[in-house]
This record gives C-alpha cells, structure tokens and sequence, in this order.
C-alpha cells in the first residue's frame, strides 16, 4: 500500500522540550497521519490513457490552482473550471481509476 505521512523530520532546534512535544504529537495523532491507498494497477491501455489524460489535466489544475490562489482568477469562476476539466475528460479519468479500484477490491 502506498502512504502519504506526515514528515517528521522538521528543521527546528533540537530541545528536550521540543523532543517531548514531538513524542506526545506522534503518540496522540499518528493514526492520522496515514491514509493509505490500495496498490491498484492499471492495464497497458489505461496506463496510456490516463498518462494522455493526466498530464494535461494536472497542468491546468496546478496553474488554475495558483490562479485562484493569488486572486488572478475569481471563484465566481469556479463552474467555468469545472467545465474545463470535463471538457478535458477528467470524469474519464475518474472511471479508469475506479475500475482499477474495484478490480483490486474483487481480488
């Protein structure tokens, strides 16, 4: 399974103080550092349908995504966003990875 965790190794003085706040942090809430995701795997032909798809469609969220964030784009113009990415087959993109997870679930 692949995991996405929170880092822990922060640039910060080394303390007895900072230590404890540490160990208390990841005693408490490390269970939720962790959301873990299947391993699924993709055929040939989806592994070259989602790259086709993804590389555009994760270009023009990052730019949108820093349009929106620095004010260049207003969220009033969020529906036209969602458009964009329909137009861009993003609900394709959706169902390639959802039939690769229910794959992985009937194994």
């Amino acid at each position: 399974m692949c995991h996405i965790t929170c880092p822990r190794n922060v640039h910060k003085e080394d303390s007895p103080l900072n230590n404890n706040i540490d160990k208390e942090v990841v005693e408490k809430y490390e269970e939720h550092f962790t959301i873990s995701l299947p391993d699924v795997y993709l055929t040939t032909e989806q592994r070259n349908e989602v790259s086709a798809l993804q590389s555009d469609i994760e270009k023009y969220v990052g730019q949108m995504q820093a349009s929106f964030v620095v004010g260049d784009v207003s969220f009033d113009e969020w529906p036209e966003y969602i458009d964009t990415l329909k137009q861009m087959n993003v609900d394709r993109l959706v169902e390639i990875n959802q039939e690769a997870y229910d794959t992985w679930r009937e194994n």
